[in-house]
């Protein structure tokens, strides 16, 4: 609830009420080695303090997410949101003393390059699908099913999205609820059928 919170005071401008409630949880977060909310809570705060043209605080709280999420490789939590993090993420690389250098290089390029593929859109999932498509299945329902019908299996999905492959199968458990098949096969059949992929 205060993630959401933060993210309506962030979308109306209030970057600093935004930082007042997100600062105190970032901190109980990190002191309670729960890096996954910590991050979360982190770059929403990096997000306020930019926001608030405090770039080295916002500079200075990334790097301390980074530091977080470079042992488990998490990229999401950072490309999730959005172009005004990866332009500080790039402010921070270029930053007099490089700051990022204790952060290992693949790790950031990942995040770039995640930020570029959420940008992209694949090619089947740039086709307009009906309305009961859009409304049974969600876009990255769609895009996981158009790279399944081009022959790639669930690494492979996950590795193109930037996903795990335990959240790759999550999401066909839900496309499998959602369109009542027990099979990828199907599923892909269905959506073909369907016209929603090539």
């Amino acid at each position: 609830m205060t993630l959401a919170l933060a993210r309506l005071q962030l979308a109306e401008g209030d970057a600093r009420g935004a930082a007042l409630l997100l600062r105190p949880w970032y901190v109980h977060a990190r002191s309670r080695h729960c890096h996954r909310l910590a991050i979360a809570t982190g770059v929403l705060l990096a997000r306020a303090w930019a926001a608030m043209a405090d770039r080295r605080a916002a500079q200075r709280c990334l790097l301390e997410c980074l530091q977080l999420g470079e042992p488990g490789r998490f990229v999401r939590s950072f490309v999730d949101e959005g172009p005004e993090l990866l332009a500080l993420l790039a402010e921070l690389r270029a930053a007099d003393g490089a700051p990022a250098a204790a952060i290992d290089e693949g790790y950031l390029a990942a995040i770039v390059r995640g930020g570029e593929g959420s940008e992209r859109r694949l090619p089947a999932a740039d086709r307009e699908a009906d309305a009961i498509g859009n409304e049974l299945l969600s876009p990255r329902e769609m895009q996981i099913l158009a790279l399944a019908a081009q022959g790639n299996q669930n690494h492979d999905i996950a590795e193109q999205l930037f996903l795990a492959d335990s959240t790759v199968k999550w999401y066909w458990q839900r496309i499998f609820d959602k369109l009542d098949v027990r099979r990828r096969p199907d599923a892909i059949k269905r959506a073909r059928q369907n016209g929603w992929i090539a």
